[in-house]
């Protein structure tokens, strides 16, 4: 399949990673930004099912099927390569990302048991930094998070908008950290906040299915510790999720507030894969400790320090430090639901009390 047929013409490699490579990409008669992702090797999976879900509602995909999620980048053209008896060649069919679902329900009726896999995908792009790059000070100024502050204030709304939408509608996409979240200041001098990469993400459905997963799939920097222990041994499966990715909100917001204290506990050192915190966590959970007993917020202070930058600026912004912890209290699932309604209560609350420095309305924002 030649892009240029398709009026895809590809610019400068502007991004890389283990699983392929992001370009710059034009579009014949449209004047719009985009990107296009390559992958290095096609990672093929049952059409049908695979982690209980049908293919489209797996990976970049699973954004597509949700117009509610407009804090996330999504698809709007893909290539998907089919093998519908499970031996090469692969056909390569090219089609707008909102057909996929009806391109596989076609498929899956006269071949249930074909692969399929995304060779490539056409995105808007989304606009700014990295909010890395904004922690660290990398490809520009070092962005300042105070949570008493402008900047912070916003980005957090940005997050924790986006993590009630997917709560709402069963959506995870299980990568959450500051290399995937893009933060842009437009031109009212406004932080907006856009999620790429949902390479691993999930979505249950319309129809509300509750996701079930128990594939170990993130970076463990931000990793929900349940993520970790979901795989059981003779059955004994502690399946998670949508909630699970209100944890790594909680610690990308500790991040963004004191940067040093988060790498000095949680970032792995040379030759290990987890840091210290995040290794205790498991510990705690491996050996049957409730979830809910657990207060990730008080460890994680207690770990970096009473007089920590993090443990300062939360203790003089209360509601603040609430609404993380309450973050972390939602990642912990449970049917009743009860923590994530308490914490959209708090949101709810935190957003009329800094009204006067969030945006008024913006669909991205």
């Amino acid at each position: 399949m030649c892009l240029k047929d398709e009026g895809i013409k590809l610019e400068s490699k502007i991004g890389e990673g283990g699983m392929g490579f992001v370009y710059g990409a034009e579009v014949k008669g449209d004047n719009g930004k985009y990107v296009f992702k390559t992958e290095n090797k096609l990672k093929y999976s049952p059409i049908s099912d695979a982690e209980g879900l049908p293919f489209h509602q797996r990976g970049d995909l699973a954004a597509s099927c949700l117009k509610e999620l407009q804090h996330m980048t999504k698809p709007i053209f893909v290539i998907v390569a089919l093998q519908k008896t499970g031996s090469p060649p692969a056909e390569y069919h090219y089609l707008p990302a909102m057909e996929a679902e009806s391109f596989v329900k076609e498929i899956a009726q006269d071949h249930p048991n074909a692969k399929a896999a995304i060779a490539g995908q056409l995105m808007e792009l989304a606009p700014g930094r990295e909010l890395f790059e904004c922690i660290h000070g990398i490809k520009g100024d070092q962005v300042s998070f105070n949570p008493s502050a402008k900047p912070f204030k916003q980005v957090m709304q940005g997050l924790l908008t986006h993590m009630e939408t997917a709560m709402q509608h069963n959506y995870l996409h299980r990568d959450i950290k500051a290399e995937n979240v893009m933060i842009n200041k437009n031109a009212k001098g406004d932080y907006e906040v856009r999620f790429i990469d949902g390479g691993f993400a999930a979505y249950g459905g319309r129809e509300g299915k509750r996701l079930g997963l128990t594939d170990r799939k993130g970076t463990p920097l931000y990793m929900s510790p349940r993520v970790v222990i979901a795989k059981g041994e003779k059955n004994d499966d502690k399946p998670y999720g949508a909630e699970v990715d209100f944890y790594s909100t909680g610690m990308l917001l500790l991040e963004m507030i004191d940067p040093v204290s988060f790498d000095k506990v949680h970032r792995p050192p040379p030759n290990r894969k987890i840091g210290a915190f995040f290794e205790q966590q498991i510990i705690d959970l491996q050996k049957e400790i409730p979830p809910s007993t657990k207060n990730y917020l008080d460890a994680y202070l207690k770990a970096v320090g009473t007089n920590s930058t993090v443990s300062e600026k939360l203790n003089a912004n209360p509601s603040e430090k609430q609404l993380i912890n309450l973050c972390f209290e939602a990642s912990k699932g449970g049917g009743s639901g009860e923590a994530f309604v308490q914490w959209k209560e708090a949101f709810e609350q935190w957003k009329q009390n800094n009204s006067s420095v969030l945006p008024t309305r913006s669909s991205k924002q």
